[in-house]
C-alpha cells in the first residue's frame, strides 16, 4: 500500500496456510487455486488498511486475469472465486471506497515477491516500508467462517 497523502508505504506477505488451501481446493480435489490465491490477498489488504481506504479511491493491481475479470464482473463461475469476490465487494461497500481493478504484468508486480515470502525488492525500493502481519489465526478464522 502506498498512501499518496502521506507517502506511507506498507506491505504484507506470507504463504497461505493449510486450512485456507484446503478450503479453496475443495479439500484437495482442485489442483489449481491460482485465481483464488490472487483474490484472497486483495481481501486481506482491504482488511489491513480498512481505516486507510475508507471513503477513498483505491487502485488494485492484479497479474492474474481470472482474478481481475472476476472482480470486474462481480462474480465467477468458480464457487470459491465467487465467494472471495463477494467478500471483496462487501468490504468495498463497508468502507465506502471506490476501487479500480487494473492489470499489471507479473514481472512488474511489486507484490509478487512478498506473496512468495521474498521482501527483498520491496525493501530495496522502499527502505522504510512498514510490514504488517496477517496471522494464522486470522486466516483460520476466514477459512472457518466462509461457508463454501
Amino acid at each position: 500500500m502506498i498512501d499518496p497523502e502521506n507517502n506511507e508505504v506498507a506491505g504484507f506477505g506470507r504463504d497461505m496456510k493449510a486450512r485456507m488451501i484446503n478450503k479453496l481446493s475443495q479439500k484437495g480435489k482442485k489442483k489449481r487455486i491460482i485465481g483464488q490465491a490472487e483474490l484472497y490477498p486483495a481481501i486481506v489488504a482491504r482488511r489491513l488498511w480498512k481505516h486507510k481506504i475508507k471513503g477513498r479511491d483505491v487502485i488494485h493491481f492484479f497479474d492474474n486475469d481470472a482474478a481481475r475479470y472476476a472482480l470486474v464482473k462481480g462474480t465467477s463461475p468458480c464457487l470459491e472465486s465467487a465467494w472471495l469476490v463477494q467478500s471483496f465487494w462487501t468490504n468495498e461497500s463497508e468502507t465506502d471506497s471506490r476501487s479500480w481493478i487494473a492489470r499489471v504484468p507479473s514481472r512488474s508486480n511489486i507484490a509478487d515477491g512478498p506473496s512468495r515470502g521474498d521482501r527483498t525488492e520491496c525493501e530495496e525500493i522502499f527502505p522504510h516500508i512498514n510490514w504488517l502481519e496477517w496471522t494464522d489465526a486470522q486466516e483460520d478464522y476466514d477459512a472457518k467462517a466462509w461457508l463454501i
